[in-house]
């Protein structure tokens, strides 16, 4: 099956006035070089990638994939992770609302082991934060069911300060993983929940309409929660407009 990419070629350190014919077998692709900006856009099929060029395409095509999770409005932070389906560049700011679990669904690109969140804290200052509780914890989807299977400590820095980012290891406590592995395919969910007095402010992906979000699965949440719930019926989340920024980091 052909696969359409454009890739840089100074990520594959092929110089640029190199035979192209001479690193990758064209025979059965279609291609289109523009020497100016170094970017090439072919249409091949994997199989006649040379060895010289396939792992360095690999690493590229997993960037990719983490832009191609992106959605129209940003592209996915590369962290070295996994770019989840509709995690977009935190370009915008909400106000996280105490008790409130906020979900991020997404597909796994490709399968990949993770052991840290990664989230950012808004660009409006926060207003006298004093949080009890600050969490981040990776769901699976089962039927119509969310579960926990990783979190974070409870870490009450979070969302507290003006564009900081904030890396949070998966935490052992209670019996949850340091790691976990996510399977290409599957769909997963981010949740995010702050509890305590004040506001606290987070980069988030805004649909900026609630229908948005709800025909794209890409944001809900639910209320009067004390910790992230350990399951959660898709039935009981109600549609949201926005959800805080987050990504996950692999091992």
């Amino acid at each position: 099956m052909a696969d359409t990419r454009t890739v840089d070629l100074a990520a594959l350190a092929v110089p640029a006035d190199a035979d192209l014919l001479h690193v990758i077998d064209v025979s059965d692709a279609t291609m289109n070089v523009a020497g100016t900006d170094k970017q090439m856009t072919m249409t091949v099929a994997r199989t006649h990638i040379t060895a010289a060029v396939n792992a360095r395409v690999d690493t590229v095509d997993d960037r990719l994939d983490a832009y191609d999770a992106a959605p129209p409005q940003g592209t996915a932070r590369l962290t070295g992770a996994l770019g989840p389906g509709w995690f977009g560049t935190a370009g915008s700011t909400m106000n996280l609302a105490t008790g409130v679990a906020y979900f991020a669904p997404f597909i796994a690109r490709a399968n990949r082991t993770v052991g840290s969140f990664f989230v950012a804290a808004g660009s409006t200052a926060p207003t006298t934060p004093v949080p009890a509780l600050g969490r981040v914890g990776l769901y699976t989807w089962t039927v119509d069911t969310w579960t926990l299977v990783a979190r974070c400590a409870s870490d009450t820095t979070l969302w507290t300060a003006v564009d900081v980012p904030y890396t949070e290891p998966f935490a052992t406590a209670d019996g949850y993983p340091a790691s976990y592995t996510l399977v290409a395919g599957a769909k997963y969910a981010l949740g995010f929940l702050v509890v305590g007095t004040g506001t606290m402010t987070a980069r988030c992906t805004n649909f900026r309409l609630t229908a948005v979000a709800t025909a794209l699965d890409a944001a809900w949440r639910i209320n009067s929660q004390t910790d992230l719930p350990v399951t959660q019926t898709q039935a009981g989340l109600t549609a949201e407009a926005a959800v805080p920024w987050g990504d996950l980091i692999a091992i």
